[in-house]
Formats: structure tokens, C-alpha cells, sequence
């Protein structure tokens, strides 16, 4: 859960040093999380060093999360210390989700951690080999992480919605007359949820090898709108940049690739398509296949992204961008989407 909550995008700029080797992005991040995992800084008990919880969460500091991610003035990560407030929100979650995280302590001797989910979990189960529903896995995630996202997003009655995002063109003109048939409001958000259903197919893997669980609608979950999957699209011409946007995203860009705002119009749509066509090439794969429904792998879409969109993407970047390996359109991050 912390190793997803703080992989945005690192930059091309930032490296992380490790006995193990350099690495740079999400290999970056995710080694630099093991490791201070491993050196107890997410535990506020020094015998049980090996867990995550709210306690160590909530006193967490900005200087924590630089320090174990090496970040100098030549070594800049972006958006740190929006980072470490994802963290400090988390650790608030768990200690306002007893339900979710509580775990099953009455004298709450225990501090909220995110492992107590499968407790809960197990409440759900519907029989003996456990089988749980996505929805009760999403209920956790959208629910019970609710306040780690930050206020500034979009809001309806004063709730922060998240990754959710208004798209005006679905309020274009619709009468004959030109007058439009609605007004923009709640009919035009796209949600998107991208981080959160990242965290989803990541604990999916856990909760079904380690938990036990038997999950099923999985394929509720759709495929993740980030600028791997949607660089792919673009690189490989299935999408295409207007040049009126091309040229207002290079006028605010410090190099040769387009760059907008998480809000941008172009954004919204970049990302709405990439959800849609995500689909479309699963669909594709699995009729090249040619598999019977009985016989289609677990969480199939998954596997399409990690194995092939994504990871095509991100190929595709390093070929064609080799300066900076950056996606065909870069997105101003605060750390906390992309």
C-alpha cells in the first residue's frame, strides 16, 4: 500500500543507490520503500519493526521520506513532501477506518494497519475456501482510504471525490439550435480512480496467494489511465495530439514534449480513451488466443497491462526519448496522480 501511494512519477533526474544497484523510476521507488520498510520507519514498535501503522504514519516528516529516497539538490525527486502528506493521510485513514483497519484488539492495543484489511475481509467471506467479492476489496480501498486524497480535488457536497475529473466536451451542444442540453456539473466527471485501482490489482496478488481469499468480478476493475498506457497509445499513432493543443502544451513545456495540467481538457481525454482502448486490445489478445471463457487466465486485464501496454510503454519511451525516457505528453505532477 505505501509502495503504490508514493509511485508517481520520480522524474528523469532522480536515482536511487543501493547495494544492489542504481535505479531510476519505479524500480527506484519501490527498492527505496523496501528499504525503509526494512529499517522500521512506516513501524512505531521497535520488536515489530516489519509492519506498517498509523502511529509511525501520522509523526512521519517530510525529512523521513527525503532521507529514504536520497533526495539532494542534484538528486530531485519530484514532489516529495506532497509524498510524505499522502503518508501522513494514510496513517489518518487507518486511524479513522477501525472497520477496515482496526483490526480485531477490542482494547485497541494495536495500531490501525493496512494488514487488518484482510480481517475484514474475512467478515465477508461467503464460504469455507474464502470468497469475497471486488466489491468488498473496492469498498476498503475507496472507502476506507476516502481521506487520504487531498481537498483540492474535484467535490461534490464538500467530499474530496479523488482521481475524478470534469471532461467538458461531454457538454458540447446537443440541440439543433445549438443550446446545450445540460449544464457541466456531475454528468461531465470521468472517474478515473487510477491509484486506487492500482493498489487494487496490487493487493489482488497478495490477498489471493497469501490471504487465501478467492476474488471474484475482478473484471470490474478497468485498465489503469497513467501515461505508460496512454504513451503507448500515442507513440504507436492509435491517438493523436490536436496541433492547437500540441502547441499551448509546448508553450508551457522546458523541453520537446507537450506538457498540460492533471485538469487539462487534454488530460481528461487522453486518459478517458486510454481506458477504452485498454479494453479494446485486451479484447484483441484474448481472441488472438483464442482461449474458451473457462480457460481465460485470472485477472486477465492485469496481466495486459503489467505484461504488455505498460511495460510496452515504457520501451517505447526509452527508444524514442532516450534523453529523458518520458511519455509522448508529460503531465505537471503533485505527486499524488502520476
Amino acid at each position: 500500500m505505501v509502495s503504490v501511494l508514493i509511485d508517481a512519477g520520480a522524474g528523469s533526474k532522480w536515482r536511487f543507490k543501493d547495494a544492489l544497484g542504481t535505479f531510476e523510476r519505479t524500480e527506484g521507488l519501490g527498492i527505496a520503500a523496501l528499504r525503509m520498510f526494512e529499517n522500521g520507519v512506516f513501524s512505531s514498535s521497535a520488536h515489530n519493526p516489519f509492519q506498517v501503522d498509523a502511529r509511525a504514519l501520522l509523526k512521519l516528516t517530510d525529512q523521513d521520506l527525503l532521507d529514504g529516497f536520497q533526495v539532494t539538490p542534484d538528486n530531485p525527486l519530484l514532489a516529495c513532501e506532497n509524498r510524505a502528506q499522502l503518508l501522513r493521510s494514510l496513517g489518518k485513514a487507518l486511524d479513522e477506518g477501525p472497520r477496515y483497519f482496526g483490526g480485531q484488539c477490542a482494547c485497541n492495543a494495536h495500531p490501525a494497519r493496512p494488514g487488518f484489511m484482510l480481517d475484514y475481509l474475512s467478515g465477508c467471506a461467503s464460504d469455507s475456501p474464502m470468497t469475497v467479492s471486488i466489491d468488498d476489496v473496492w469498498d476498503v480501498i475507496i472507502d476506507g482510504l476516502a481521506p487520504v486524497w487531498p481537498a483540492s480535488r474535484t467535490q461534490i457536497d464538500g467530499v474530496s471525490l479523488g482521481d475524478v475529473w470534469p471532461c467538458p466536451i461531454l457538454a458540447l451542444p446537443l440541440d439543433s439550435d445549438g443550446s446545450s442540453k445540460q449544464q457541466p456539473g456531475t454528468e461531465c466527471l470521468v472517474p478515473f480512480h487510477k491509484l486506487s485501482q492500482w493498489l487494487t490489482w496490487s493487493l489482488l496478488e497478495v490477498i489471493v496467494k497469501l490471504g487465501r481469499f478467492t476474488i471474484t468480478e475482478t473484471e470490474k476493475l478497468t485498465g489503469l489511465p497513467e501515461y505508460r498506457n496512454g504513451g503507448l497509445l500515442i507513440d504507436m499513432g492509435l491517438l493523436e495530439l490536436k496541433d492547437a493543443d500540441r502547441e499551448r502544451g509546448l508553450a508551457d513545456s522546458t523541453s520537446s514534449v507537450p506538457r498540460f495540467e492533471v485538469s487539462d481538457s487534454v488530460i481528461v481525454e487522453w486518459r478517458a480513451m486510454t481506458v477504452v482502448l485498454l479494453d479494446r486490445i485486451a479484447d484483441t489478445i484474448r481472441k488472438k488466443c483464442a482461449l474458451p471463457d473457462a480457460q481465460i487466465p485470472d485477472m486477465f486485464l492485469a496481466r495486459v497491462l503489467e505484461g504488455g501496454t505498460w511495460k510496452g510503454g515504457r520501451e517505447n519511451a526509452a527508444r524514442l526519448r532516450g534523453d529523458t525516457k518520458d511519455p509522448p505528453i508529460n503531465i505537471i505532477s503533485d505527486g499524488t496522480i502520476f
